[in-house]
């Protein structure tokens, strides 16, 4: 059998959805319950049921940043959430300077900057509107919460606008704006979530029904807040620096990227025939909610059900504008989540456990200090990764420098749940990688970025700074599986594969739906039904 390349049927607008923490076992559990927009793409358009990230460290940047890009952190640079410079010092992934000022209230900037600077390569946002045609209008915006997921997904040629955690506004940077635009402003003024708001925690189905009835959906024990917060009514306070800690783990911050996207819509889209608009919405409430209550609570099934009505609205906008043929919509996760291990040990898996962080550090740095008299070696640690002072332990003559790394090595290696441990050294030069976790960290190492050491770790260990609650932290199955659809009516539709597939498949995928050139580190194939059989 032949294959040919389906014909570009030119979606007018698209829609990239990416849900932090949509692990593939919430999808199984709520599956049944929803009713609204998310049933409609699970229904209606191509399932992919194996979809998986590569990446030994699952995390918000390098899980964005692989979509976008169709590329291993290798490639694109973003290892991690944040690294460390040579001399200790943590480096945020989307962090900039002055230049790229992020917008404070009244037009100023903070004395802080955010950009893609740090990601090294393009991302088919950047295609596509460098595909821009003369006298066309082509626009990609990416919206969040966080900043770092509308960032990543916006590379340097999209439009990236997220929520201000010091005033609940929506903003953005010089890197994507000389000043907000008019409509964000004009967004402010009506939606802004401000100090002082309160809001009641809704829930769309009744609490005594199957909607909620899972195994452990009531136990906060181990969770990282202890309590649930269902029924309850929240408050943004007025002077606390953590001011909206709470109600980002609340379905208002998903629904106030919702409200930005649609605006945005109703203010961008062109008529033109050849006009052509992207919008991603990177919605981070699950993440928050999954980490706070843990990934099997009512509030984190609870965060799908409502994106499942703010995306059936969205729908019925984009349908209203453009014919569903011409409008393609993409919806996944950005890593998985690991079951809180308490959780787990309590329910038969004995070898789930957890070891926190800080008496590790501490006692590495006490061997350190003893062996080479460097006071503070480890400056940052993010789970695998260990990132050293490299300044002060370059200096050491390299016997000095090998002593300290075995004896390091010896005392993690020793802790139960710790299969391996790997240095930067190592890392770079592996090139016959048989265990399958150890390649997916190789490809993960950006030089220059990499840790110092990596832990390879045992299923369901988690190496942790917190006591309580879980993470997605290792290269197993339960932090990598996610949901991925994608629907275009008439088009792209009704179709379930099985096989596994990469998310790193998604960028140049996107690319030929919309007919521009894959971003240029993407060496994957397309996903199975952007093809189409012949003869």
């Amino acid at each position: 059998k032949s294959f040919k390349k389906a014909k570009p049927h030119g979606p007018r607008i698209g829609i990239g959805i990416v849900v932090d923490q949509f692990a593939y076992h919430h999808l199984q559990r709520v599956r049944p319950h929803l009713k609204g927009g998310l049933k409609k793409l699970l229904d209606d358009g191509i399932f992919f049921e194996n979809a998986s990230f590569p990446h030994g460290r699952p995390s918000t940047s390098t899980g964005h940043a692989g979509i976008s890009t169709g590329a291993y952190a290798q490639a694109h640079g973003i290892v991690d959430n944040r690294w460390t410079d040579e001399t200790g010092k943590i480096i945020e992934s989307i962090e900039d300077g002055n230049e790229s000022g992020v917008f404070a209230l009244d037009g100023k900037t903070y004395d802080f900057g955010a950009s893609s600077k740090n990601l090294v390569t393009d991302t088919f946002s950047d295609q596509f509107m460098l595909s821009q045609k003369p006298g066309q209008s082509t626009k990609v915006f990416a919206f969040s919460l966080k900043d770092r997921s509308a960032i990543l997904l916006a590379g340097k040629r999209g439009k990236a606008l997220w929520m201000d955690s010091n005033n609940g506004l929506l903003t953005s940077s010089k890197a994507y704006f000389e000043k907000l635009p008019d409509w964000v402003k004009k967004f402010n003024i009506s939606h802004a979530i401000r100090r002082g708001m309160t809001f009641e925690y809704k829930y769309p189905h009744p609490l005594d029904s199957p909607a909620y009835n899972f195994r452990d959906a009531t136990n906060y024990k181990f969770s990282l807040l202890g309590k649930t917060i269902i029924g309850k009514k929240i408050t943004v306070p007025f002077k606390s620096p953590h001011a909206y800690s709470e109600i980002r783990a609340t379905n208002y911050v998903d629904r106030f990227v919702f409200k930005a996207a649609k605006q945005c819509i109703e203010e961008n889209f062109t008529d033109g025939q050849d006009d052509k608009l992207f919008i991603w919405l990177s919605l981070s409430a699950l993440d928050f909610a999954g980490h706070m209550f843990g990934p099997d609570s009512r509030e984190a099934a609870n965060i799908i059900y409502h994106i499942d009505e703010e995306l059936d609205k969205l729908i019925q906008l984009v349908h209203s504008k453009v014919s569903p043929a011409k409008s393609l919509f993409l919806l996944t996760g950005d890593h998985g989540v690991m079951p809180i291990p308490e959780v787990l040990a309590a329910a038969g898996l004995t070898n789930a456990h957890r070891i926190t962080s800080g008496d590790v550090v501490k006692h590495m740095n006490e061997i350190a200090e003893k062996e080479s008299s460097i006071k503070e070696l480890v400056k940052l640690f993010s789970t695998p990764f260990f990132y050293f002072n490299d300044v002060e332990f370059n200096k050491l003559k390299d016997t000095m420098r090998e002593s300290v790394y075995q004896k390091l090595i010896g005392y993690l290696e020793s802790l139960p749940g710790v299969r391996r441990v790997l240095t930067r050294e190592e890392m770079e030069k592996i090139t016959d990688v048989e265990d399958p976790h150890v390649l997916l960290l190789k490809k993960q190492h950006y030089r220059g970025r990499g840790a110092d050491l990596t832990c390879v770790v045992d299923p369901h260990f988690l190496l942790t700074p917190y006591s309580t609650g879980t993470s997605h932290a290792t290269p197993y199955f339960y932090d990598r599986h996610v949901p991925l659809v994608v629907w275009q009516r008439g088009v792209r539709e009704k179709q379930i594969h099985s096989q596994p597939v990469s998310m790193l498949q998604v960028a140049g995928s996107l690319a030929h739906a919309f007919g521009v050139p894959k971003p240029s580190a993407s060496e994957e194939p397309l996903l199975p039904g952007f093809y189409t059989a012949a003869g």
